[in-house]
């Protein structure tokens, strides 16, 4: 009779076991980033589109990562400290309002500069609101690509030799790395 309860305790732990890997497997386990968005620059490609002037756009792909996914603002979020201040000449002078920044830098005498708008002293950049992104559920780190389109900036009065620098900021206000482009040569 010994035997028959050595063989149905190693029987009910034979079945606990199983039971303990089959839950622990089926767990998600949540990546861990840190709170403050790290970019990494993956590439650029360009392509035609009817709706610009110009004939080609710059598409730019870059990946993030971001420990607590507070990227991409609400279409509502437009109170401060996201909000729009307006400065001289139209200019967006709260750097919350638009959470994605992309500056152009142009190759002059050997070093790449940030583009100055003739006439003017500000640089040339490309903002825009990235949308909100975080995921629903308890895990909030992300990560992912984003491929964003913008138009060449010929009729600034660049030269055909640049570079984009590329930086966000989540809903915190933690400013990203900033990451670089390789060199872009216009034909």
């Amino acid at each position: 009779m010994a035997k028959v309860t050595s063989l149905n305790n190693i029987f009910k732990y034979s079945i606990l076991g199983a039971l303990v890997v089959w839950i622990y497997s089926g767990c998600k386990k949540s990546e861990i980033y840190p709170n403050i968005p790290e970019l990494t620059f993956k590439s650029i490609y360009f392509t035609n589109d009817p709706i610009f002037t110009t004939d080609t756009l710059i598409g730019v792909i870059f990946s993030y990562r971001d420990g607590d996914g507070d990227i991409g603002l609400n279409p509502g979020d437009t109170f401060a400290p996201f909000n729009s201040i307006k400065g001289e000449n139209d200019k967006e002078l709260n750097p919350y309002h638009y959470n994605l920044h992309i500056d152009y830098l142009t190759l002059q005498d050997g070093v790449f500069k940030p583009v100055i708008i003739p006439n003017t002293t500000d640089t040339l950049r490309y903002q825009a609101r990235l949308q909100n992104i975080t995921p629903d559920g308890k895990h909030k780190a992300i990560r992912g690509d984003i491929d964003w389109q913008i138009p060449p900036a010929f009729d600034q009065g660049i030269g055909r030799t640049v570079k984009l620098r590329i930086k966000i900021y989540d809903r915190a206000l933690n400013a990203s790395n900033t990451v670089e482009s390789q060199v872009i040569v216009f034909p």
